[in-house]
Order: C-alpha cells, then structure tokens, then sequence
C-alpha cells in the first residue's frame, strides 16, 4: 500500500511540474511520466477489435449450434413426454425416444468438449498476447519517447488522477496499431 501511494504521489509531483509537453517530467527533464487509458484499448486498438469480432463470431456459431441441440432435445423429450403420459409407446418406443435423447446429449456435450473448449482457449490466448503486445509495445512506446514511466490508467486502478498533459492514449494506440499493420506486412512478404 505504501508503494502505491509513493508511486501516485510521485505522479501528482511530477504532473504539478507544469512541464507543457504531452509529457510529465522534472524541472530538469530527467524523468518523463505517462500514461494511456486502458479502456480506450478496446475502442481504439486495431488488433483488438479483431480479435473481438473473431471470438464473437465463434460464440455466435457455437451458441446456435447448442440452441439447436437443446431445441431438439426439448422437442424430442416433450414428444416422448407427451406419447408416454397417453399410454402411446411399446417398449421398443420407448428405448428409441431414450437412444435419441441419450444421443443428443452426447453430441451436446462432445459438442460442448470441443468446440465449447476451442472457444475459450481462443478467448485465453486473445488476453494473453493482448497482455503481451500490451507490455512489448509499452516499452517499446516508452524508449521511443525517452519515458521513464508509463501507466495503464483506468476506472478501478490505482491512479486515482493524473493531469491530461500526461495522456498519450491515442498516440500510444496509433503507435500500437503501426507495429501490428507493420509486422502483419512483414508476415504476408514472407510467404
């Protein structure tokens, strides 16, 4: 708790510097402050929102498909349901209604086991790399920038205020959305 509230009161220090650049810093410049708004990350960010539209695209066709297996078992067991209650069904009726629905369980839950688990794999590896491009671009962003420091601000975080003069959001997600484009034309020219 300490370290955080050095860590801000360094940044309200450094933001009460008056330095008019788009960066905080020191009277005598050696260090520079910065910070980006997370939340603008997925307004903003290129690779995000493909990546978004990707996975939702995929819950989309994977939460159909298992509608239309519930469906199907619902219609199924209410017909089977229905045809035991009148006294309709032999016995052979009867384990043919069991097979079926017994079958559709199984496809739900292979169904679910596959592309269910396909998902939210997908979903983990989009956090991580987004966690990963986060960090490499940050530092990279930084160098570039001469910055010493460099936030992630947002609405639950730990900063609690920091004077606009700091905020590189945009600037930091243009930079971001170059590296993506440029390293997706490296990629495309080797194959």
């Amino acid at each position: 708790m300490k370290n955080v509230l050095l860590i801000a009161g360094l940044v309200v220090g450094l933001a009460s510097c008056g330095e008019s650049s788009k960066f905080a810093g020191t009277a005598d410049g050696d260090m520079k402050v910065a910070y980006y708004v997370q939340d603008s990350i997925s307004e903003h960010l290129d690779y995000f929102a493909a990546s978004q539209t990707e996975i939702e695209e995929l819950e989309k066709s994977y939460n159909e498909k298992i509608a239309k297996f519930q469906g199907e078992y619902q219609r199924l067991g209410g017909e089977y349901q229905s045809k035991m209650s009148q006294g309709l069904l032999s016995a052979n009726g009867e384990v043919y209604y069991q097979k079926k629905l017994q079958g559709l369980e199984l496809e739900m839950t292979s169904l679910q086991q596959t592309e269910g688990l396909s998902l939210e794999t997908k979903a983990r590896d989009f956090q991580v790399s987004l966690i990963e491009k986060l960090a490499e671009y940050g530092k990279e962003y930084a160098n570039n920038n001469e910055i010493t420091l460099f936030f992630a601000k947002d609405n639950l975080g730990t900063i609690v205020y920091a004077d606009s003069t700091m905020d590189v959001t945009m600037d930091f997600i243009e930079f971001m959305n170059k590296q993506e484009k440029d390293g997706s034309d490296d990629t495309s020219d080797s194959e």
